[in-house]
């Protein structure tokens, strides 16, 4: 009986562990991450799209900025409030890849230090498209303020970029280490190759809804790795 009790003891320790290491909260922290992204890119398709009108609507826009600017502002902040979760997931991910059954480093180091990027470059767009707001509070020039409001697509047609190699280097990693992994890893792929294209929206911008559609399958890939890594 007494050591039926002391296995069940143990037994249920070793699950408590389990359940609180930091690699599990890393990977609890990309769930986290990409549900708070969600949320904020809904706030925009709600509150902030509709008003501001198509990207050539010039006064529509310094409307929105002049009388709307706290919508924007929260917004903004919405956009940049995830990046300390996708910075705790990138640690978990690298002690992950990093296994010696998972083969070689060089790929693991190479997705940690892109998505490093990744998480500089977004949030920072919002954080300067708040100087269009300030210029537009202050009556400044319309064109100016137009100009500023682009660069929250120039800065994610750039991240695309690293995004796509953060993608493609953790695909492959998986897929040398972890063949349960190998859908995730091929949606990896695939969401690297759509995120090249989309950088392209820097040269031109009716790559914009290629560029859309791989920022929202890097979000999926974050949400579905992050489940799968928290389950293993």
């Amino acid at each position: 009986m007494d050591r039926t009790i002391t296995k069940q003891f143990i037994n249920t320790n070793r699950q408590t562990s389990k359940v609180i290491t930091p690699e599990r909260l890393a990977f609890i922290s990309g769930i986290a991450f990409s549900v708070m992204q969600f949320g904020a890119m809904f706030y925009f398709i709600i509150l902030v799209f509709p008003q501001m009108g198509p990207p050539d609507a010039t006064a529509q826009h310094v409307a929105f900025y002049t009388q709307h600017g706290a919508t924007l502002r929260l917004g903004n902040y919405l956009m940049t409030l995830p990046l300390p979760f996708f910075l705790f997931f990138l640690g978990g991910l690298f002690g992950f890849l990093r296994r010696p059954e998972t083969g070689d480093s060089t790929l693991s180091t190479a997705a940690i230090t892109s998505g490093a990027i990744v998480a500089i470059l977004w949030p920072l767009s919002a954080v300067l498209n708040h100087i269009g707001l300030d210029i537009a509070q202050a009556r400044g020039d319309a064109a100016t303020i137009v100009a500023l409001d682009a660069i929250g697509a120039y800065m994610l047609a750039l991240s695309a970029l690293p995004r796509a190699i953060l993608l493609a280097a953790t695909s492959v990693r998986l897929l040398q280490g972890r063949p349960l992994l190998r859908w995730i890893s091929w949606l990896g792929l695939v969401s690297a190759v759509i995120s090249i294209v989309g950088s392209a929206t820097l040269v031109d911008g009716q790559l914009f809804p290629v560029l859309a559609l791989g920022t929202l399958l890097f979000e999926l890939w974050i949400l579905f790795l992050s489940i799968a890594l928290l389950r293993k």
